[in-house]
């Protein structure tokens, strides 16, 4: 969008990989993760929820609760991108060059 490369979904974690960040996720639930991401010395962590998720409108459609979003895998591996991209967009900027 506007000339900048965005990642998303199944792509984050390869591509946070692929530039050296090695990724582990802490304290799953169906209602939260917390993602640890760290290179070189530098550590970030950052935790999502499923209300966050709610509070942003990501999880319901004109008919209901989005199919992805029904607690399960589908649910954990949202609420995992989720982490990954809060720590992108707020401590690694320059994951916009990323291709």
């Amino acid at each position: 969008m506007n000339g900048a490369v965005r990642i998303y979904g199944k792509a984050v974690p390869g591509q946070m990989r692929k530039h050296g960040y090695r990724i582990e996720y802490l304290n799953e639930t169906p209602e939260q993760v917390t993602a640890r991401v760290y290179k070189d010395g530098e550590e970030y962590k950052e935790t999502y929820t499923y209300k966050e998720a709610e509070q942003s409108g990501y999880t319901r459609g004109a008919t209901g609760l989005k199919f992805g979003w029904k607690e399960g895998v589908n649910r954990k591996l949202k609420l995992r991108y989720g982490a990954l991209s809060v720590i992108l967009r707020n401590y690694i900027p320059l994951y916009r060059d990323w291709e």
